[in-house]
């Protein structure tokens, strides 16, 4: 039976008092600040408006995210080879920003894997055209090859070759050799080597590194992961194995130097474990550790950051110091036999960055090509990736497209934006620049103190915001209060700024209310006014692409806008507070946050929103509320702009419940699905709790147990690489977590509201926010 909610029940915090809008305190220049009216329609209107549009329309659009990826190149392919698993593993060198050189092995025959012949190819113009393909190491009837790596020593080039008997089915058993070119990789000659002190059979999979006076070069052999080092080039000597206590079998691995101690190794690893994950569950690298240069290593551990999903990902750390993790998602282990693979388990590359002093940022689309060959040899995949650092923070990076084709693109994170999320939890500021200035800045129970009397600003710094459309938040409370002079922004007691290169957003919270820079004029404006008090509140400010900043106050849509000014000032994000002697200025923050927006709204109407109506009723009027007929679904959806790791935040309550059919998903009173390409959330918010669709799963299971749990609320999901997700309720960790669908769907996000069996539902939303970060 349908419960029809006509209350909106109390907000889970007190909202804030009206805007005293037009007052003595705001001059007549100050038009760039609005308050939305209903229907919530935006006016560009005013003076200082249309000056500050057609400067940004001359000065060129926004900057988008800096970091960039080319367009794909595709070196070679071959439909042809329908055997085994065709051309695969291939590697990628550069001796210069021009020259550059990718090999790989191609050529199985039928019952064959990883045995063929190694090819090559070069390109003299940074990757845009490529020489006809030549043979480094051929099959023959009595050999073929393993695998290829390639490495550079001053203007050398090295390759590590592991060849096997012909008939071998795996590739095994492996007998290595090297080759040397010294011409840029044009020509290549037998290079003699001595692996007396290896063991028989290992295979090279990841990039060699220099590290310490010794040459150092990744193995892996029978599930077992370790390094050979050699000071010639010439003679190599083995550490021991790493430890594998979780049975992880790993292989493939990646040699990267620690970002905070230059003395220490860390290998990531492609796992065979656990096998069930793939399926249901989410699936990470192995990591291990080594203080002694390889000779022996910490006990292999799963690495939550960097997904692995049964192929073969890539970990460097780049010469600005930040780490590049290249990976696969929905590779997975295939049902068996291959006929039975899911059209959707396709083989997607991701990568992510991590700054030093960072977390790793979240997860970015890097290739997915459609299928080329048949079935069921064909999996639609792009695997298998190799890169090699051309200029400081640039990447030529390599991979196997669909078991046909060998492709390149250049990568560069050289400006990379990982998010902002900062909670102090480490006990200091270490991520951040201090600048005292006669005041102090320190971190106490993990909040950010901050305090001045000196006339200056003290403040924390971050050369880092996003490029481009973006929010910013963060929750704090004034300690100590101080009256703003608005043409000095002395007196700020709690201020955020944040400069993406185009637009500054700068707000302080006062004690009578929110003051800005808005565009049209230089002194500071109140934007909203009302009693802030001492107490802890929450503030975000989403900054579209035009510039308009939507401002809310704890959770609650203030109807506040104002255009941000333009700026060319250093992209940073800064947090400060800024005192006198007789007005001394304090701030606590508990948080912050900075994010790339995919899309918020306020829901004013429904452009670029695709409606579904089946009956019932679409109402976007500041408000967004959907009723369903009786039986059937209506829905809106709207495409993503970018392919990321997500998390989705929304304000919303059930008016009119529905019961859920967990089995055919009839009856959702408020659903939700993000998708990105590689993944997929399903929510629905029912009476009796929250639901989803897991991983392996096709069926609707209650993850939250609440009664009404439709009560109007604040809710969040957050999703990690590896599809974890994580939901709060009114800024609560409910304890709910799960894995989400792989699915390959067109990134997109929509709501619907479902009826049953004559049964109608209904919700209001409030707003949406969908961002793509890591949380």
């Amino acid at each position: 039976m349908s419960v029809l909610r006509m209350d909106r029940g109390p907000p889970e915090t007190p909202a804030p008092s009206p805007c005293l809008y037009l007052t003595e305190r705001v001059s007549s220049t100050m038009k760039n600040v609005r308050r939305r009216l209903q229907p919530r329609l935006l006016a560009l209107g005013t003076f200082g408006a249309i000056v500050s549009l057609l400067a940004m329309v001359f000065s060129g659009p926004p900057r988008a995210n800096a970091e960039s990826l080319t367009s794909e190149v595709t070196v070679h392919s071959d439909t042809t080879l329908l055997d085994g698993d065709g051309i695969r593993t291939p590697d990628i060198i550069s001796t210069s920003p021009t020259n550059v050189v990718t090999a790989w092995r191609e050529g199985n025959t039928s019952g064959q894997f990883d045995n063929g012949a190694i090819k090559y190819a070069n390109s003299t113009d940074g990757g845009q055209t490529w020489s006809a393909p030549k043979t480094l190491a051929a099959k023959d009837s009595t050999h073929g090859w393993h695998y290829v790596i390639l490495y550079r020593v001053d203007s050398d080039l090295y390759a590590f070759l592991g060849r096997a008997p012909a008939s071998s089915h795996n590739g095994q058993p492996v007998t290595n050799f090297m080759k040397k070119s010294t011409d840029g990789g044009q020509t290549w000659q037998d290079h003699a080597v001595s692996f007396a002190n290896v063991p028989d059979g290992f295979v090279v999979a990841g990039r060699p590194l220099y590290h310490n006076g010794y040459h150092t070069v990744p193995f892996w052999k029978g599930g077992q992961v370790a390094v050979m080092r050699s000071t010639d080039m010439v003679n190599w000597t083995a550490g021991s194995y790493a430890p594998d206590p979780l049975d992880t079998r790993s292989g493939e691995n990646q040699l990267v130097v620690d970002q905070d101690d230059p003395n220490k190794l860390i290998m990531f690893n492609r796992v065979a474990f656990p096998a069930e994950d793939y399926v249901t569950g989410p699936v990470y690298t192995s990591r291990t550790e080594s203080t002694d240069g390889g000779l022996t290593w910490s006990p292999l551990e799963l690495d939550t950051n960097i997904p692995n999903m049964g192929t073969k990902g890539y970990v460097t750390k780049d010469s600005n110091g930040q780490y590049l993790a290249i990976y696969n998602t929905m590779g997975g282990r295939f049902p068996s036999p291959i006929e039975t693979r899911p059209e959707e388990f396709r083989a997607i590359l991701n990568y992510k960055v991590k700054k030093p002093d960072q977390p790793w940022g979240p997860g970015r689309f890097l290739a997915d090509g459609p299928e080329v060959v048949d079935r069921p040899h064909s999996a639609g995949w792009d695997t298998y990736a190799m890169a090699d650092e051309y200029a400081p923070g640039k990447y030529f990076v390599v991979w196997e497209h669909d078991t046909s084709a060998i492709k390149v693109a250049k990568l560069d994170i050289s400006d990379a934006f990982t998010g902002i999320n900062e909670n102090w939890d480490d006990g200091d500021t270490i991520s951040w620049d201090t600048a005292a200035n006669g005041g102090s800045a320190g971190v106490t129970s993990g909040r950010l103190e901050l305090s001045n009397a000196a006339g200056t600003t003290t403040s924390v710094e971050q050369e880092h915001a996003y490029q481009g459309t973006f929010i910013a938040a963060f929750s704090g409370k004034i300690t100590s209060a101080t009256t703003l002079d608005p043409a000095t922004g002395t007196g700020a007691n709690l201020k955020l700024e944040v400069a993406n290169g185009s637009r500054l957003l700068a707000m302080t919270v006062q004690s009578d209310g929110i003051y800005a820079k808005v565009a049209g004029s230089s002194d500071w404006q109140l934007v909203h006014a009302t009693s802030i008090g001492t107490g802890d509140h929450h503030y975000r400010v989403v900054v579209q692409p035009d510039g308009t900043a939507q401002l809310y106050l704890d959770s609650i849509d203030t109807d506040v806008e104002w255009q941000t000014p333009l700026s060319s000032e250093p992209i940073r994000t800064t947090l400060s507070t800024s005192g006198t002697s007789t007005e001394p200025a304090g701030a606590s923050v508990n948080w912050v946050s900075v994010e790339e927006n995919l899309v918020s709204t306020m829901w004013n109407d429904l452009t670029g929103w695709d409606a579904f109506q089946a009956g019932g009723s679409i109402n976007p009027a500041g408000e967004l509320r959907i009723a369903s007929p009786s039986t059937g679904q209506n829905a809106i959806s709207k495409e993503l702009p970018d392919r990321c790791d997500f998390s989705v935040d929304f304000r919303a309550e059930v008016t009119d419940y529905s019961t859920l059919n967990q089995s055919n998903g009839f009856g959702a009173s408020l659903a939700m699905s993000v998708t990105n390409r590689s993944r997929r959330l399903m929510l629905a918010i029912q009476q009796d709790g929250v639901y989803t669709i897991k991983k392996g799963e096709s069926s609707w299971s209650r993850i939250y147990q609440r009664n009404n749990a439709g009560d109007r609320a604040s809710w969040r999901v957050d999703t990690s690489s590896g599809g974890e997700a994580k939901l709060f309720r009114n800024g609560a960790d409910t304890g709910a977590s799960w894995t989400i669908q792989d699915r390959d769907s067109d990134p997109a996000v929509r709501l619907w509201s479902s009826g049953n069996n004559g049964d109608a539902s209904a919700f209001q939303m409030d707003w949406m926010r969908v961002t793509c970060e890591i949380r």
